[in-house]
């Protein structure tokens, strides 16, 4: 998964929406002895990728901001992952 600042921003935004309306749907974080559980961090990341997947297949997600070469010229697309963005969507 490869997501730009701005895609990142969107999806930890809609991340926090969903945890501001359904707390309870979250696992914790500590265990019952206060201590992060081990795989937390695991748990979060493929929780965030699927938030991205989703939000990409609904069309919610924010292009990439443009990606340019060394010369600050447009490259003609973008691979993030499965998804390639043609040039007249990424560079304007």
């Amino acid at each position: 998964m490869n997501l730009t600042r701005s895609q990142l921003v969107a999806v930890f935004n809609e991340w926090a929406t969903r945890y501001a309306d359904n707390p309870d749907e979250f696992e914790e974080i500590l265990d019952d002895d206060g201590v992060p559980v081990e795989d937390y961090g695991e748990r979060c990341a493929v929780y965030i990728q699927k938030v991205a997947e989703e939000m990409e297949g609904s069309g919610i997600l924010p292009l990439p901001d443009a990606i340019t070469d060394e010369n600050g010229l447009c490259i003609s697309s973008y691979e993030a992952g499965p998804v390639s963005y043609p040039r007249e969507e990424v560079c304007e």
